[in-house]
């Protein structure tokens, strides 16, 4: 008769190699990861997986990384900047779905009138060092994604 072998058993370096896999997205990482403490640990503490899962999410976002950590910005936690991103994202498109009720009958929207979005992209006025990036990496994923 087999033993029985739980997935708990297997090494850290094991699991985040099959999570790393373009097949799983980060919804079925972060599901995973709260099936058991082991791996939740190997999740939350492994930047190589969330960088992995960073690039493959937002791959047009990889030459300016890279770019970046030669330069200026050196990414030191990679799941704190996959939330960065998606919280930079949400307030986009809270803005944008905003957009029709302020601006509706209004024949073209003054410079004044974008005043909102300011904060949004600018990291003097509070934004992530590379919000820049992620927003307009969304609004050309907006621009190209097919109409339904």
């Amino acid at each position: 008769m087999a033993v029985d072998v739980l997935i708990s058993f297997l090494p850290c370096e094991v699991i985040e190699y099959i999570l790393e896999s373009d097949n799983i997205k980060i919804k079925d990482v972060m599901n995973f990861a709260m099936t058991c403490k082991h791996v939740y640990r190997s999740v939350t503490n492994s930047n190589k997986l969330w960088r992995t899962k960073f690039l493959q999410r937002w791959p047009n976002l990889r030459e300016i990384y890279e770019k970046m950590d030669k330069d200026e910005y050196k990414v030191s936690d990679w799941m704190e900047e996959f939330h960065s991103s998606l919280e930079s994202r949400k307030k986009l498109m809270e803005e944008l779905s905003e957009m029709s009720a302020n601006h509706y009958k209004k024949q073209e929207i003054s410079h004044s009138g974008l005043k909102n979005f300011l904060p949004l992209f600018r990291s003097e006025l509070g934004a992530h060092p590379m919000a820049y990036h992620f927003l307009i990496d969304e609004l050309i994923q907006l621009v190209e994604r097919p109409v339904l």
